[in-house]
C-alpha cells in the first residue's frame, strides 16, 4: 500500500549516525545511550515474551507523585490538563477522533483512531471525515452526531478549554455537517497545512455520548438541547457540575457511557480522596483489543520515596525508579523488572510571568531574559542531579526522538552558563551589580545603557519560584539555579507545592480578580509539557498571543506571525523559523529534559514497550506472561 502523509512519522529514528536499538526495547536518546552503556530488555524479559500469557491479569500503575487524576469530562478546564487526566483516565474511557502515537513513534495511529483518514476538498479547506465503526458501551453506534454535540459545547465554552487558542479550533470552522450517521464534514475559514490540521485540530475531537449525555439536569430528559446556544451552555454547565463531583464518579451512570477500551469499576472505581482508580474492561469497545487486562489500578504517590518502597516491595506491575535512585537499577532488575527510560516529545523550561506587576517589567527585558538563561547550568544539572539521563532544551521543538522538525538552533546553546555574561549584560543595561548580594536599577528609562521601559529607579532584581514538590531531583535543579543566580546578585526566593496546587496558582493574570498575577516563576518538573493532543510541536498553544496554555501572557507580534506560518505552510522551514526565533527570544528559561520517568516494568507485562514518546498508554494491547 502507498502511504501518505497521514501514516508518516513526525518522530523517527535518524538514519546516519544512529545505532538504533531494535524493537521492543525502547530507544534511549544516543547521547544517554553511550555515555551509560545502558541495555534495555534481556534474556529474562525475552523469556518472559516467550511464556503463553495469562488472561484475567491485574496491573497496578504508578502515577508520578502529587498527580493523581481528577477531572473526567473530556473537555478539560485549563486547572486540570494533568498528564495524569489525559492518558492514563480519560483516554482510556474517551478516545480522540485520531490517536497519535504508535509504539516509540510520534505518528497518526491509522489503527487506534475512530475515523479514516480525513480527504481535503475546497482547495484544502473542506475536511471529509468518514468514522469507523464503533460503539458506546450502552450499545449505541458512535456517530457523526455525537461530533457535533462536541463541536457545539465546545463553541460555547471554549474560553474554558484548556485545548482553546484565539483564531483556532472552534473559531476557524465556518461549518460542521453530518450528510450520514458516518460522515462529517467540517470547512475551515482557510486551507491549513493538512499534517498540522489532523495532528493539531482534528485529534482535539473527542466524541461524546450525546444520546446519554445531552441533558441539562440529573434526571432529566435526553434532547438536542446542544442546538442552540443557550441550550449548549445548559448541557455544559450540567456536565462539568457532574465532573466536580469526584466522590460520585464510580457511581454516576454518566460517566459509564463510554466508547474506549476501559471504563471505572463501578461502586469502588475512584477514591476522590487519593486519586486512585480501577479501571475494568469496557465489554463493548469496538477497537484492538486481546482483553488480557481485566483491571488496571492508577496507584497514586505523594513522593517518589513513597512509590520507589512500593516498586521494591513488588505490589508495582509498572512503576519507575526515581533518578537519584538510579545506582540501585541492578537490584529492580533482580526483582523481576525491566528498566526503560521514557523518552517524551516534550520540551522543559521555566515560565516567567510577565504579567507580574513587580517581576513582569524585569522579564519584559530581553537582556534579563538572557542573564537569567546564562545562569541555568544545564551540563551540571543533566550529570550530577540527573545521573547522565536526558538532554538539554535549548528551544521549543523536542529533540527526541530524533525528528526532522528540530533545526540547528536546538541543538546550540545559544546562552551557555557564565556568571560573568550574565553580570555583563545587566551592568550594559544600567544596573548595579552585587554579586551574592542584590542587583538593582540605577540608571532607569529607555535607550542604551538604561533598564528599559516600565523598570522604575531602584527596582531590585528579585524573583519568586514556586515548583512541584514530592521529586527531590527537581528540588535539587530549583536549589542550584537559585544558587547560580546569587552570584549574579539575583535572589530567588523557591515555594514548593502540591503538583495539582500550582494549577489554582499558576494561571493567566486576571486584572479584575488579581488570580494570577502575583506568581513570579513555575516549573512544574518534567517534561514542562508536552505535544501530546496538540502533537505536532507548533508552540501556538503554548507561546501565542492569548492562549489559555500561555500562562505567562508572553506576547509577541514576529512569534505570533511564525507560529502562523508553521500552521499554514507544510515543510520543515517554517517550523525551523519559528524554533530559532524563540529559542534566542526566551518566552521561557529552559531547562534540562531528563527522561519522563526511569520505567521499571514486569517482565511479564507483555506489549509495553516501546512507551509513546507523548506519555499514552495502550492497555488494551497488554497482556501479563505466567
Amino acid at each position: 500500500m502507498r502511504l501518505t502523509w497521514f501514516d508518516t512519522v513526525i518522530a523517527e529514528p535518524l538514519r546516519a549516525g544512529v545505532l538504533p536499538v531494535p524493537r521492543p526495547r525502547a530507544r534511549l536518546g544516543l547521547a544517554v545511550a553511550v555515555a551509560l552503556g545502558l541495555t534495555i530488555g534481556g534474556p529474562v524479559a525475552m523469556a518472559a515474551h516467550e511464556s503463553r500469557a495469562s488472561h484475567g491479569a491485574d496491573v497496578a500503575f504508578a502515577l508520578q507523585p502529587g498527580q493523581p487524576p481528577n477531572y473526567i469530562f473530556p473537555i478539560v478546564i485549563p486547572a486540570d490538563a494533568l498528564l495524569a487526566n489525559y492518558g492514563y483516565f480519560q483516554d482510556q474511557m474517551f478516545r480522540p477522533l485520531y490517536w497519535i502515537g504508535s509504539g516509540d513513534r510520534v505518528v497518526v495511529n491509522s489503527r487506534l483512531s475512530l475515523a479514516n483518514p480525513p480527504t481535503f476538498s475546497n482547495r484544502g479547506r473542506t475536511a471529509t471525515i468518514v468514522l469507523k465503526h464503533t460503539m458506546w458501551s450502552d450499545g449505541v453506534p458512535v456517530t457523526s452526531r455525537d461530533i457535533t454535540f462536541w463541536m457545539n459545547l465546545v463553541r460555547v465554552s471554549k474560553t474554558n478549554w484548556d485545548s482553546y487558542i484565539p483564531g483556532h479550533i472552534p473559531d476557524n470552522v465556518v461549518s460542521v455537517g453530518a450528510p450520514s450517521p458516518s460522515t462529517v464534514v467540517i470547512t475551515f475559514k482557510r486551507a491549513y497545512n493538512p499534517q498540522w490540521l489532523t495532528f493539531d485540530q482534528l485529534n482535539l475531537i473527542v466524541p461524546l455520548p450525546q444520546q446519554a449525555w445531552d441533558r441539562t439536569a440529573a434526571g432529566g430528559p435526553v434532547g438536542n438541547f446542544d442546538r442552540t446556544a443557550a441550550g449548549a451552555r445548559a448541557v455544559y454547565r450540567f456536565l462539568t457540575g457532574q465532573a466536580a463531583e469526584e466522590p460520585s464518579y464510580d457511581t454516576n451512570s454518566l460517566w459509564q457511557v463510554v466508547d474506549g477500551p476501559y471504563r471505572l469499576k463501578r461502586g469502588d472505581g475512584f477514591n476522590a480522596a487519593t486519586g486512585e482508580t480501577i479501571l475494568v474492561p469496557n465489554a463493548h469497545y469496538s477497537g484492538i483489543t486481546n482483553h488480557a487486562i481485566s483491571q488496571i489500578t492508577l496507584v497514586p504517590f505523594t513522593s517518589d520515596a513513597a512509590e520507589y518502597n512500593a516498586l521494591r516491595s513488588g505490589t508495582l506491575t509498572y512503576g519507575y525508579v526515581p533518578l537519584q535512585d538510579v545506582d540501585t537499577i541492578a537490584s529492580v532488575r533482580r526483582l523481576g523488572y525491566r528498566i526503560v527510560p521514557w523518552t517524551s516529545w516534550s520540551a522543559d523550561f521555566i515560565t516567567p510571568n510577565f504579567s507580574n506587576p513587580v517581576s513582569g517589567p524585569l522579564f519584559r527585558q530581553l537582556y534579563v531574559r538572557q542573564a537569567i538563561q546564562h545562569l541555568v547550568d544545564q551540563p551540571t544539572y543533566l550529570r550530577d542531579i540527573y545521573k547522565g539521563y536526558g538532554h538539554p532544551t535549548y528551544g521549543p521543538v523536542p529533540v527526541s526522538p530524533p525528528n526532522l522538525f528540530a533545526g540547528a538552533s536546538e541543538s546550540r546553546n545559544l546562552y551557555p552558563y557564565s556568571v560573568a555574561a550574565a553580570e555583563s549584560l545587566l551592568r550594559a543595561h544600567g544596573w548595579s551589580v552585587v554579586g551574592n548580594g542584590t542587583d538593582r536599577c540605577v540608571h532607569a528609562g529607555t535607550g542604551a545603557g538604561r533598564c528599559g521601559p516600565g523598570v522604575a529607579s531602584g527596582a531590585r532584581m528579585e524573583f519568586s519560584m514556586v515548583y512541584a514538590s514530592g521529586d527531590l531531583s527537581l528540588a535539587q535543579q530549583m536549589q542550584a539555579f537559585k544558587s547560580a543566580l546569587s552570584l549574579a546578585g539575583i535572589q530567588l526566593s523557591l515555594t514548593p507545592s502540591p503538583y495539582n496546587t500550582l494549577f489554582t496558582v499558576v494561571l493567566p493574570c486576571n486584572p479584575k480578580t488579581g488570580l494570577g498575577c502575583r506568581w513570579g516563576m513555575a516549573d512544574w518538573g518534567y517534561p514542562s509539557w508536552t505535544y501530546t493532543f496538540g502533537a505536532y510541536p507548533s508552540g501556538d498553544v503554548l507561546f501565542a498571543t492569548g492562549a489559555l496554555e500561555n500562562l505567562g501572557a508572553y506576547s509577541d507580534r514576529s512569534a505570533d506571525g511564525l507560529m502562523n506560518g508553521v500552521l499554514v505552510k507544510p515543510g520543515y522551514l517554517p517550523m525551523r523559523e519559528y524554533a530559532s526565533y524563540l529559542a534566542a527570544q526566551l518566552p521561557v528559561f529552559w531547562e534540562p529534559l531528563p527522561p519522563y520517568q526511569i520505567s521499571a516494568i514486569s517482565t511479564r507485562l507483555r506489549g509495553a514497550i516501546p512507551q509513546s514518546p507523548l506519555i499514552l498508554v495502550n492497555p488494551e494491547t497488554w497482556s501479563m506472561a505466567k
